[in-house]
């Protein structure tokens, strides 16, 4: 899926060799075929010459761009305040940007660095876990596309933290229509039951879709809106959609139970999506509460 993409970050590794240093706007993460947008302050009287590498085992300084066009391609040419890059493989990638000032009397060399990945193989419409009347809890989960789907795993798990594998579950493998998945567990826990659900591609990559969970009290169920992260893993920043109620709510826990959402930066996008930005949190697995559920997160 192609998406026009333009983040700006802070904190990116910058080479001087003449002359003043510059902001460089880019991206840490995007996914294949995604369009990048990479631009600096566009400075009357300079020039900008952009270039590409998939690799760090060479002189930035000296060596030209060698990324070849099988992985990336600019879309509009390499020169200029702003150029397109269109990423065709994952892998991690280095570009360089050459300053060259009025009269030729600066030239400074900048360079960042950005992580392709393969976009997540499963677009799901929902997941739900709902209690029924004879006791049972319903599990149904609803994809839109599904790109090389071997198999979902259902976990079972009494507070959220330990968990057992439950269920596997055969994939539609490749698929543009919405498939159904249900399942139906005769022996929920009491009180209260946490249900986790990953997929796992046909290279054995595993992916976490979500955590929910249904409170057992006769017949009641304790209902919230499903909500969805990614990317996850992540790197850094997470998108959560979905239906939420209250944002006070909000805690990311690490798997010691401390909270450490005042480290967290949360943006609000909508009333249906919020964006957290992990990048001073160590590296781990978090769990995060909004409202009543709990959405387990892996930063890398």
């Amino acid at each position: 899926m192609l998406s026009k993409v333009h983040i700006r970050v802070l904190g990116l590794l910058f080479i001087l060799l003449l002359g003043g240093v510059h902001s460089v706007y880019a991206q840490l993460t995007a996914n294949v075929d995604d369009i990048t947008t990479l631009s600096v302050q566009n400075v009357p009287g300079e020039t900008y010459v952009w270039e590409l590498y998939d690799t760090t085992v060479v002189n930035f300084a000296t060596i030209p761009g060698n990324c070849p066009n099988t992985k990336a391609v600019f879309m509009n040419g390499n020169t200029g305040a702003s150029v397109d890059v269109k990423w065709l493989k994952k892998g991690v990638y280095f570009y360089k940007i050459i300053v060259q000032g009025a009269g030729g009397c600066s030239n400074n060399i900048k360079i960042g660095k950005i992580r392709i990945r393969n976009p997540l193989p499963i677009e799901l419409y929902s997941f739900t876990a709902n209690a029924q009347s004879d006791g049972t809890v319903l599990l149904e989960w609803k994809s839109a596309v599904e790109i090389n789907n071997d198999y979902y795993t259902v976990y079972k798990s009494k507070d959220g933290l330990t968990w057992e594998m439950w269920e596997n579950v055969k994939g539609a493998g490749n698929s543009t229509v919405e498939q159904v998945y249900q399942l139906i567990d005769d022996e929920p826990n009491s009180p209260i039951t946490y249900y986790r659900l990953s997929q796992t591609d046909f290279d054995r990559t595993t992916n976490e879709l979500g955590i929910r969970y249904v409170e057992m009290s006769g017949a009641i169920q304790k209902e919230f809106e499903p909500l969805l992260a990614y990317p996850n893993p992540t790197t850094g920043k997470i998108t959560i959609r979905g239906k939420y109620k209250d944002l006070r709510s909000l805690k990311v826990v690490n798997l010691l139970g401390v909270n450490l959402v005042s480290e967290v930066h949360l943006t609000v996008v909508s009333e249906q999506e919020i964006r957290l930005d992990l990048s001073a949190v160590p590296v781990g697995v978090y769990l995060i509460h909004i409202d009543d559920e709990i959405i387990k997160v892996v930063k890398q």
